[in-house]
Order: structure tokens, then C-alpha cells, then sequence
């Protein structure tokens, strides 16, 4: 079978039936080279898996819709792209703020007490969190 036609065949699957095998079956199949085309536009190999996770985790979120994707592989590359352009967006308003932002948002957490230790206990409540997670596969 075609690569294109199995891909419609999961995505079917995936949205008539909510079928996990078939995602699994998708993620398996695309998961290395979407990571390797988010590379390229991003030079972050950390960054580029969690971008093709994103694009997973929206695959799953609309799977009702997936059905009437024409072309599968354009739909995934111009996903992955445009949350890789995204990214780069973001990256760039953050490099470009002035000092003077640095410096109200740092004297604002620094010499805030309270302020402070709530930082420091959500900072230990998220790090519990992530050590907290099952290992990922692969």
C-alpha cells in the first residue's frame, strides 16, 4: 500500500474510532522525519521532540477532523513548519527585550519576600511533578 494511502487508512482509523494502535502506528511512522524537518528549521534537537510531540498531542486533540485531510504529509510538514515558525517568533520577542524589562521583572521577584518563597515552593512542586512522570519510550 502506498505511504499515502496508509496514512489516510490511520487517519481514518485514528478519527472514526479513536484507535490507539493506529496513532501509535502514525507516530512510529512520521515521528523521525517531522523531528529531523523541526531540526532544521529550529538547530535544536531538544526543541524539535518537543515540537513533534506538540504536533502529536493536536493530531490526537482533533482526531474527529482528521478524516478530511486530502493530503496527510502536507498536513503534517505545514503543521510542524508553522509551529517551528512559531517558536523561532517567540525566541526572537524574547532576545529583544530591552533591559530595562529585564530589570523590572528581576527587581520585582527579588525583593518581593512572599514573592519569592512562592517561587521557590511552585519551583519545587514542578520539579517533584516532572521526576514525578513515567519514563518516556524510545
Amino acid at each position: 500500500m502506498p505511504e499515502t494511502e496508509n496514512i489516510k487508512r490511520l487517519l481514518t482509523a485514528i478519527s472514526v474510532n479513536s484507535d490507539q494502535a493506529a496513532y501509535r502506528e502514525l507516530f512510529i511512522l512520521l515521528h523521525a522525519r517531522l523531528k529531523q524537518f523541526a531540526y532544521s528549521i529550529l538547530k535544536s534537537g531538544e526543541e524539535a521532540e518537543e515540537l513533534v510531540s506538540d504536533v502529536f498531542i493536536r493530531i490526537w486533540q482533533k482526531r474527529e477532523e482528521l478524516e478530511n485531510i486530502n493530503s496527510p504529509l502536507l498536513y503534517f510538514y505545514t503543521t510542524t513548519k508553522n509551529l517551528a515558525l512559531n517558536q523561532l517568533k517567540k525566541q526572537k520577542r524574547q532576545v529583544n527585550l530591552s533591559p530595562e524589562e529585564w530589570l523590572v521583572q528581576v527587581n520585582s521577584l527579588y525583593f518581593d519576600p512572599e514573592q519569592l518563597m512562592l517561587t521557590e515552593e511552585m519551583f519545587r512542586q514542578v520539579k517533584k511533578a516532572v521526576n514525578d512522570l513515567p519514563l518516556a519510550a524510545g
